[in-house]
């Protein structure tokens, strides 16, 4: 055991804590027959008001208590696909990163405060909830899906003025 002073101290607690979460799982995937294909991954990006956006994926089982881990309804034959979002001024694009079903297989919906993202086969599912701060406009949804990859753009809701000017004489 490392001892833990001064700076490294909550680094080397996080490091415990992975590793006893670890053991848990491979305890539990032995009991259990393994169950997986089990994965769990996080992404860093700048978001579009300048700050740092951690955002995590995966359908490892227990790893609901991290912030971020979307695992709403999720098992171990479903999988979260690996999704990039990006904002611009009048349109959001969803990439979503879904190997092995077919276009046929893809079942989109949407409000205008997210999508869903769904697939399924005979041998594997895709399941993702995406929700938005700005309201989005479903009826403009364009989805095309080639080699894997979905890709989805759709209008940001024009935000109308509350009030007009009246100039003052």
């Amino acid at each position: 055991m490392w001892k833990r002073r001064g700076f490294f101290g909550n680094f080397f607690e996080a490091l415990d804590e992975m590793e006893r979460e670890f053991e848990r799982l491979f305890r539990d995937a032995l009991r259990t027959g393994g169950g997986g294909p089990w994965y769990y991954g996080y992404r860093y990006q700048v978001g579009p008001d300048g700050k740092p956006v951690v955002e995590t994926y995966g359908n490892l089982p227990g790893m609901t208590q991290l912030e971020g881990v979307n695992l709403e309804a999720l098992d171990s034959d479903t999988r979260e696909p690996y999704t990039d979002v990006i904002v611009d001024d009048d349109q959001v694009v969803i990439t979503a990163e879904m190997p092995g079903v077919d276009k046929k297989d893809v079942k989109l919906s949407g409000t205008s405060k997210g999508f869903e993202i769904r697939a399924e086969t005979e041998n594997r599912k895709y399941r993702k909830v995406l929700s938005f701060e700005q309201e989005i406009d479903p009826k403009t949804a364009k989805a095309t899906y080639n080699n894997g990859v979905l890709e989805v753009k759709v209008k940001l809701k024009e935000k109308k003025p509350k009030g007009i000017k009246i100039k003052v004489e």
